[in-house]
């Protein structure tokens, strides 16, 4: 394995050298092939699972999610639903009236496989009673502990429990909730009634929610913070851009290639793009730092292209390699979601290192060569003008 080592440490500079002058005197088939290269990944994108259950985060050969599944599939529903009710009394017939509207609503929707309710306890061959004495005398003569299970020793709260089997992605969790929380809406019930739903599902419905607002919020956020430090250290805007650009156009490639590889986007991974901003402008920051201490050396803008490829890129090699393994250790964790965690940011950090190395040098060759020509032509019409 040394000797592995040691050989591909060997081989190295001259296959960075080599790339390094194809960057020079190529740099728009370079740059042409990023830009194909981001469009076919911005297609993977599309193709990104997001998953919320913590079934799917957890081992399917574990015996607590292979009993569900029997339970799922014998019995019809393993999740819960339940929607408190707070009424001045839930006695009230009208109020009893309206939670049995709901419930027929709500065991009509798809997913859901049984409502159950006061409306169970009180309903007598297929009516409500109409006066809340009857409601009293019907409960009154039912077990203590049948009616415990739906209703308030106080008679301020009920419960209307919802069985229900969705499929675990979260599209069709938060379909459910959605249609279950229009329904609770468009019941009218007697003033002073007021409704919260729980449950896992609708749990899950605002995590999505919660999740996506932190999403844009951390890399929002993140990505200022980091193009704010690399601006202030290169005292450059331009380079500050420049140095951030290739953690972008990662971000992108990773994001696609997650799509095309089946990697999932998971709770776990919400800092994904802040993580990576942290980590991947270093690669940028490095190859823009040597190129200008090349170039303030006196070696031309190609010259200086080639040695900080070269020299950088070596050390930028190593780096992103003992990165790359130290996220795929997590590969080995039973839990799915740190699995796919290491994945990502495996993946993520190669992509942070291959945009910098091909990205970078051929748009610092475009760019400081135009300047540079700009600069010889405004010499040449100087000297001519000075001539005449």
């Amino acid at each position: 394995m040394t000797g592995g080592m040691n050989t591909l440490l060997d081989t190295l500079p001259g296959i960075l050298k080599r790339l390094g002058r194809f960057e020079v005197k190529h740099p728009w088939v370079i740059i042409l092939f990023v830009l194909i290269f981001t469009i076919i990944s911005l297609h993977g994108i599309g193709r990104i699972e997001t998953i919320t259950s913590y079934e799917n985060m957890m081992p399917s050969d574990i015996p607590v999610i292979q009993t569900m599944h029997i339970v799922q599939d014998e019995y019809g529903g393993a999740g819960m639903i339940q929607i408190l009710l707070e009424a001045d009394d839930v006695r009230d017939p009208g109020v009893i009236k309206a939670i049995d509207t709901l419930s027929q609503m709500i065991e009509d929707e798809k997913d859901v496989t049984g409502v159950s309710s006061i409306v169970d306890l009180v309903k007598q061959d297929g009516f409500i009673p109409s006066s809340k004495e009857a409601v009293k005398k019907i409960l009154e003569n039912l077990p203590k502990g049948q009616v415990e299970r739906i209703v308030s020793d106080d008679f301020r709260y009920t419960l209307i429990n919802i069985r229900e089997n969705h499929k675990s992605d979260p599209v069709s969790m938060n379909d459910l909730a959605e249609r279950i929380m229009r329904d609770m809406e468009t019941v009218s019930f007697p003033d002073g009634v007021t409704l919260r739903i729980a449950g896992g599902v609708p749990r899950e419905h605002e995590m999505s929610k919660l999740r996506s607002q932190d999403f844009r919020k951390i890399s929002t956020f993140g990505l200022l913070l980091v193009l704010l430090v690399v601006i202030l250290y290169f005292r450059s805007v331009t380079n500050g851009l420049l140095a951030l650009s290739p953690v972008a156009i990662a971000i992108f490639w990773t994001g696609g290639w997650m799509g095309y590889l089946g990697i999932p986007f998971s709770s776990a991974m919400t800092g994904l793009i802040s993580m990576l901003m942290g980590l991947g402008v270093d690669y940028g920051i490095h190859i823009i730092h040597r190129y200008e201490e090349e170039v303030e050396k006196g070696l031309s803008v190609e010259d200086a292209v080639v040695e900080s490829v070269t020299n950088i890129g070596i050390g930028l090699v190593i780096v992103s390699l003992t990165t790359i393994v130290g996220f795929l250790a997590l590969t080995a964790s039973d839990l799915v979601l740190m699995r796919q965690m290491g994945e990502a940011l495996a993946l993520g950090i190669f992509f942070c290192f291959f945009a910098a190395t091909l990205m970078l040098p051929p748009v610092l060759v475009v760019k400081d060569g135009r300047r540079r020509d700009d600069g010889n032509r405004k010499k040449n019409d100087s000297i001519y003008i000075g001539g005449s």
